[in-house]
């Protein structure tokens, strides 16, 4: 088997991100990360955080790195990961107290994340809490980085693809029952922005 993929983002940002939701995610909290990549982060919190239940999940074709990290790590409160394809959501998940999502949301076309809020408001209970981490941007770009960052994606990635505004996220996630709560200042001009359900 291959060595598992490193991410060295993730090396620099879990400690940093397990801290912020050390905070704010409750004992018992069932937690489900869309987009967990190699699955660094889902091990290194769950690790940390056995009161909590972590469901990871992936596109397909992103899943045999995260299915070694998650095999390797063997821990009970993580559950084996979902396969969730934006363009075919998942019946049957819901019942989440929170969820996570980590530099997912600029990956994705913006005419898909309408359909990626949706997913995550069906996915979430009422006053359940839904954290987005990321650059984001407020009332444009906050660093040169993230310029830089969002010329990438849509050259890269996806011509629809970028940096959000806060704003305009919290706008979209208010059509969806999710009311903005608060953001949290991270290293290297990124934020934890929290949004509750309503009820």
């Amino acid at each position: 088997m291959p060595d598992k993929p490193v991410n060295p983002a993730c090396l620099r940002n879990q400690g940093p991100i397990e801290a912020a939701l050390a905070s704010r995610l409750p004992s018992g909290t069932r937690v489900l990360e869309l987009g967990s990549g190699t699955g660094q982060h889902a091990v290194f919190i769950a690790a940390r955080r056995p009161d909590l239940v972590w469901q990871a999940s992936e596109q397909a074709d992103h899943m045999m790195g995260l299915q070694q990290w998650i095999t390797e790590a063997n821990l009970a409160n993580l559950l084996p990961p979902k396969v969730i394809d934006l363009n075919h959501w998942p019946q049957g998940l819901t019942g989440f107290g929170a969820v996570y999502t980590a530099n997912l949301v600029h990956y994705v076309p913006k005419a898909l994340v309408d359909v990626l809020i949706a997913g995550i408001a069906a996915a979430v209970v009422p006053g359940g809490q839904v954290l987005f981490y990321g650059p984001f941007n407020e009332s444009g770009f906050t660093s040169a980085g993230n310029a830089q960052l969002d010329a990438w994606l849509k050259e890269s990635v996806n011509a629809d693809a970028g940096l959000w505004e806060r704003a305009a996220l919290a706008n979209l996630a208010a059509k969806h029952d999710l009311a903005f709560d608060e953001s949290v200042t991270m290293p290297n001009n990124n934020v934890l922005l929290v949004f509750k359900k309503f009820g």
